[in-house]
């Protein structure tokens, strides 16, 4: 497991228990850990959350709460989750048991999310883009 925490949250002491190994920043290696990842467990910035969408990757979402930040990860979180290609646990909730039992239960059902992802259209912008300059070209011809 290789967390990404930021440099103010690494906890050297836990490096290599079981398999714990976080990193404060990933740079170019990032796109090999997520290509080796099952699942993700993640905040719930728009930018990350596409690349989840566009990589069909399980995820676990801990949203910044309100007090933390604009809501709006809240709101991403609530969306990707109304969708199916998320769960969400809010971090005024989280305990070592729920996150565990959160985690499995993701873990188990990782297909259905990545079903819900691949027969979605928003992991494809580009294609979505060109359908809709060619369904506007037709129609103004």
């Amino acid at each position: 497991m290789a967390p990404l925490c930021g440099h103010a949250d690494v906890d050297s002491s836990l490096d290599g228990y079981k398999g714990y190994n976080p990193l404060a920043f990933v740079g170019p290696e990032l796109p090999h850990i997520l290509a080796a990842a099952d699942l993700c467990v993640s905040r719930a910035g728009a930018n990350f959350l596409f690349e989840l969408l566009a990589l069909q990757k399980p995820n676990l979402l801990i949203p910044l709460p309100k007090n933390a930040s604009r809501g709006d990860q809240i709101l991403n979180a609530q969306s990707f989750k109304r969708q199916n290609f998320s769960m969400v646990l809010y971090e005024e909730e989280i305990n070592e048991a729920l996150l565990k039992k959160q985690i499995t239960l993701l873990y188990q059902n990782r297909e259905d999310y990545i079903k819900a992802m691949r027969e979605s259209n928003l992991g494809d912008a580009a294609g979505e883009i060109i359908r809709v300059i060619e369904r506007t070209a037709v129609r103004k011809r």
